[in-house]
């Protein structure tokens, strides 16, 4: 499907940001798992799309990235003057849910679209979608960010990226009732564990660095720490979602999980890279380098104060 024409100069000058994608009902699942409370912030960059959810207490982050190469046209009015819009997440997926009503039902193959998003000012953002069978629109109403989202920065990271079956094949067994999930990375053997606890019993999972699971390991500064497991269960979404998953702790026990998404049947390299993000959401992010058919989710936790 091709794009729609330039939009006259006059409309150009109303928009803040203009954008338009093909077969965004793929993403919609991947924005669901990271519905952990109802305000979004969405930052829109000269790099793309970061949609962040932020749990009261301020100990999980969640946030999906959407790269400037997976849309057909991207448009700001000030590349280099980031903008900062917050709304409420079950409004976008509603919107979602009307503009593409049969994508939860089309298992096999998707029927292209085109998704054109229009961020016209401060108060809403316009919808439209357009495909073989019908065109729609909605809008999002938006309102300015009340707090500023915590800007996580790691030091110090020990990482390991492996196959998503790893952590599936743990979450089956473990007890997801237990109040904690309790981790370890070593620069020696057991290497890495992770662990659960309860009246139920305990249950014990270990990697090793070299096994055929594992693509990269890297341990700084040995450490073991333990996450609630509320908190945890946030991270299962993206996993049921991903092909890899990565891996990192710093020296103050914050956790950081990256999930590379595939969006379509492509393969790629899954390898990491540092990232400096120019918004002020998060200055400094430990990403993953992907291609155009992929996006990630990033979750941070923070660890358990006692």
């Amino acid at each position: 499907m091709s794009t729609q024409p330039s939009l006259p100069e006059s409309s150009q000058k109303s928009f803040l940001f203009y954008g338009e994608i093909e077969n965004f009902e793929t993403l919609t699942p991947v924005l669901k798992s990271i519905h952990i409370k109802k305000i979004a912030v969405m930052a829109i960059t000269e790099r793309g799309i970061k949609i962040t959810c932020e749990e009261e207490n301020r100990t999980v982050q969640a946030t999906v990235f959407v790269e400037k190469g997976l849309f057909t046209r991207y448009e700001m009015k000030n590349e280099k003057n980031p903008e900062v819009v917050s709304f409420r997440m079950i409004d976008l997926l509603n919107a979602l849910a009307i503009l593409f009503p049969n994508s939860s039902k089309q298992k096999s193959k998707i029927s292209r679209s085109l998704l054109k998003i229009k961020y016209e000012n401060i108060e809403r953002i316009k919808l439209q979608v357009i495909n073989e069978n019908h065109s729609a629109m909605a809008y999002i109403q938006t309102f300015n960010l009340q707090q500023s989202l915590i800007v996580f920065s790691m030091s110090s990271v020990n990482k390991i990226i492996l196959d998503v079956s790893v952590l599936i094949d743990f979450w089956k067994c473990a007890d997801t009732t237990s109040s904690r999930l309790h981790l370890k990375i070593l620069d020696s053997d057991p290497w890495f564990e992770m662990a659960t606890d309860s009246n139920r019993g305990s249950f014990l999972q270990r990697v090793s660095a070299h096994s055929v699971h594992v693509e990269h390991y890297e341990c700084s500064v040995p450490l073991e720490e333990h996450y609630e497991m509320s908190a945890m269960h946030f991270t299962l979404r993206p996993l049921l979602l991903s092909s890899k998953v990565s891996i990192a702790m710093d020296s103050n026990g914050l956790l950081c999980l990256q999930f590379v998404i595939r969006l379509d049947d492509s393969s790629g390299d899954f390898l990491e890279s540092l990232r400096n993000h120019p918004d002020d959401i998060n200055q400094k992010s430990l990403a993953i380098s992907i291609d155009c058919k992929k996006c990630f989710v990033e979750f941070y936790i923070v660890p358990c104060v006692d």
